[in-house]
């Protein structure tokens, strides 16, 4: 017994060691200024705008940003490309407010910002759950949301449909549903301004063409709602969706404008990530298909469980028979 406890008392201790860490270390700081405006749809004022945003890492001597200038215009799309390690997605933690600044100046038309990570993170929970996060159950804006990020067809082949547990940060999904479960959790937070980070990355062909048009399209919703989109790329492919185009290389600005424009030199920078066979598009559609077979067979486990509880009381009967 004693050699039981002492192991988990050694835990104990070790997990109380990093909640102290957590708990002594200093609050950060948001340095973001916001715009002052009445109106919530007022264009007047842009929505992003960094104004020679430097950021030093204590580690290097080398800054990860280095003197930083552009502008979002509220409701349009832009799309931020380079190479891997360019600092794009330093960019996108600094409009949310999470990485502070050496120097210069970041400000926002609101503080309420949806961020879809290439890997997200998820809370524990049923799909439905998840999509809705913290907001109101609204069924008729819950099922075009569904709708919009392609996830009707998944969820009807759930035996569970949307009350299929998702696991602990969406283990049981595929990559690709996690991310499209991720765009619909920030499409129905209905924020004003939404960073997606390389958010169709594990998506297949077809799937990624439907939700791309659903939310970036000429008609798309981010659209018609008058979202602000920044858009972290590591191709081309979606560029001609862009209204504003930033590519980045070591840190810096390479070019800034039209992506009908861009010289041969930056477009060379954001050729980093062009999936090439077809085995790598057809990915998702695997990985969806085992999950399905997974939670079918969950199900069937679960039945089989019912069973066997029920016939458990029909073993006492024949023991009892038989001992008379």
């Amino acid at each position: 017994m004693i050699m039981t406890i002492v192991p988990r008392a050694i835990g104990s201790l070790a997990a109380f060691g990093r909640i102290q860490d957590y708990l002594v270390q200093l609050g950060r700081a948001d340095e973001r200024y916001l715009f002052k405006t009445d109106t919530k749809h007022d264009k007047s004022l842009p929505a992003i705008c960094f104004e020679a945003v430097t950021v030093q890492s204590h580690s290097s001597s080398h800054p990860v940003l280095q003197t930083i200038n552009f502008t979002a215009n509220k409701g349009s799309i832009v799309i931020c490309a380079g190479a891997v390690g360019s600092g794009k997605t330093i960019v996108a933690r600094c409009i949310l407010g999470e990485i502070p600044t050496s120097s210069g100046t970041i400000s926002v038309s609101t503080k309420r910002i949806a961020y879809c990570e290439q890997s997200p993170w998820l809370p524990s929970g049923t799909l439905k759950e998840t999509v809705c996060g913290f907001g109101k159950f609204e069924p008729s804006w819950y099922k075009h949301v569904v709708r919009l990020c392609c996830l009707d067809e998944d969820i009807s082949a759930f035996p569970l449909g949307d009350d299929t547990l998702i696991g602990s940060r969406g283990m049981k999904l595929s990559g690709g549903q996690r991310q499209r479960l991720a765009l619909a959790r920030a499409v129905y937070a209905r924020c004003e301004i939404v960073l997606l980070d390389d958010s169709f990355s594990a998506l297949d062909h077809n799937t990624e063409g439907k939700v791309v048009s659903n939310l970036l399209g000429t008609h798309g919703h981010f659209r018609k709602t008058g979202a602000t989109v920044f858009l972290i790329a590591n191709s081309t492919k979606h560029f001609s969706l862009a209204d504003s185009l930033l590519v980045l290389d070591n840190g810096k600005v390479t070019y800034q404008g039209s992506p009908n424009a861009i010289d041969e030199e930056a477009a060379h920078l954001c050729q980093t990530h062009v999936r090439a066979t077809v085995a790598e598009t057809n990915t998702d559609l695997v990985e969806s298909s085992k999950t399905i077979q997974s939670q079918a067979l969950e199900v069937t486990e679960a039945m089989a469980d019912l069973g066997r509880s029920t016939g458990d009381f029909s073993l006492y009967g024949n023991a009892r028979t038989r001992t008379t």
